[in-house]
């Protein structure tokens, strides 16, 4: 169980390719995540794993100044900064996610995003 690979899973979620399949989207976010978006949605996995795969492949996600923290025994919470890339605006915005050690693996259970300031 290594805490810095969470940080590596994030990564893998900015990506395209992660972020348009289902199977790995259903393997990475834990049957009770919860995402608290920017504009202060909430949504589940289930809301997630139908969303996301429908992205545009034009929206790029740009990941930067990445942090993790052990908060106990199997659980990391990782923050960073992302830029979202949507034709020829950007918006940067601040992420925190709380990953879990379950069943041999990391899982998100929750995750929320902050815009910043321009």
């Amino acid at each position: 169980m290594n805490i810095q690979h969470t940080i590596e899973l994030e990564k893998a979620l900015l990506s395209p390719e992660t972020r348009c399949s289902f199977k790995q989207l259903n393997l990475l976010l834990a049957d009770d995540f919860v995402e608290v978006g920017a504009a202060g949605v909430k949504f589940g996995k289930d809301s997630v794993l139908s969303r996301l795969p429908q992205e545009p492949d034009t929206t790029l996600f740009v990941g930067r100044d990445f942090s993790v923290r052990e908060i106990a025994d199997g659980v990391a919470l990782v923050t960073f900064i992302v830029t979202k890339t949507m034709q020829e605006a950007s918006q940067d915005s601040f992420r925190s996610s709380l990953w879990v050690w379950r069943e041999n693996r990391w899982q998100m259970t929750y995750h929320q995003g902050t815009y910043l300031a321009s």
